[in-house]
């Protein structure tokens, strides 16, 4: 597990020298704020640089089509809605449907419990980023945020080989995996 402040700090560099050729992704608070219709900036000026650098997307979302349809649609990614994270199933139906394997596919998103749970358990590179607004989250995910946070400190803390990606704070040291 990689970390990493946001999205836009993983690069198609950083993704291709992990060995991975394709990208699986969150949603809500992680590339768009909670209900808002599109990505923010960042997002959508790091879906163009993605995009350029051929590196295929896919949206891996608990929500309904209705929610999930319209991102991939926009920002020219397949998805799997319902996916039922953490379970694996839906990270390996998005790697089949990007034709790639599960170990070359890379996970970005901002739940521990869900996004690196599921990418970790279907053989997948993750990367963590800090959500973009935890006030929107509802009161089960402020608690889950809680404990989330806790584990994280604790994996910083207990582990001495991890990797912080981007930003100035780049150390360079390699992660273990949650």
């Amino acid at each position: 597990m990689y970390y990493a402040r946001g999205v836009a700090d993983v690069t198609p560099e950083f993704i291709r020298g992990c060995g991975c050729s394709a990208l699986l992704l969150d949603i809500d608070n992680t590339v768009s704020r909670v209900d808002a219709p599109e990505a923010t900036r960042e997002a959508e000026a790091w879906f163009d640089t993605l995009r350029r650098a051929d590196i295929p997307m896919a949206f891996v979302s608990n929500n309904d089509p209705e929610r999930v349809e319209p991102f991939a649609r926009r920002y020219g990614a397949k998805y799997v809605s319902h996916a039922q994270k953490p379970r694996r199933e839906g990270y390996d139906r998005a790697a089949q449907a990007l034709g790639h394997a599960p170990d070359a596919c890379m996970v970005v998103g901002d739940q521990l419990f869900t996004d690196i749970l599921g990418g970790n358990s279907a053989g997948m590179q993750t990367v963590i980023v800090e959500p973009l607004c935890e006030a929107e989250d509802p009161v089960a995910f402020r608690k889950r945020r809680r404990l989330e946070k806790l584990l994280l400190r604790l994996d910083r803390l207990l582990c001495a080989r991890r990797r912080k990606i981007g930003g100035s704070q780049n150390e360079n040291h390699v992660s273990h995996r949650l």
